[in-house]
């Protein structure tokens, strides 16, 4: 289907895109409207480009805090490629 680039501060990598897997839309929290309702997300399988090594697993290196509070999270392996998205209703 295509390919994308990305680099962040674990690594530096290409991907093949293959089918979309599911759009995400902006929600909001505990019957709030969502923050920024224009933030959806298209996702699409993923695989590393033949010519790059596999990932290296991240381990007790990604934190996060948010409504759901503060979280540690490792990473496994790739699957999806999420991006933004415009949804545009007829």
């Amino acid at each position: 289907m295509g390919e994308a680039k990305v680099a962040d501060v674990f690594e530096n990598r290409r991907y093949d895109l293959r089918k979309p897997s599911r759009l995400c839309l902006a929600a909001g929290y505990d019957g709030q409207v969502a923050s920024n309702p224009d933030a959806h997300l298209m996702c699409y399988r993923a695989i590393y480009a033949a010519d790059y090594p596999p990932q290296e697993r991240v381990v007790g290196r990604i934190h996060t805090h948010d409504v759901f509070g503060e979280m540690i999270l490792d990473t496994k392996s790739e699957q999806d490629l999420c991006v933004r998205a415009t949804v545009e209703l007829p």
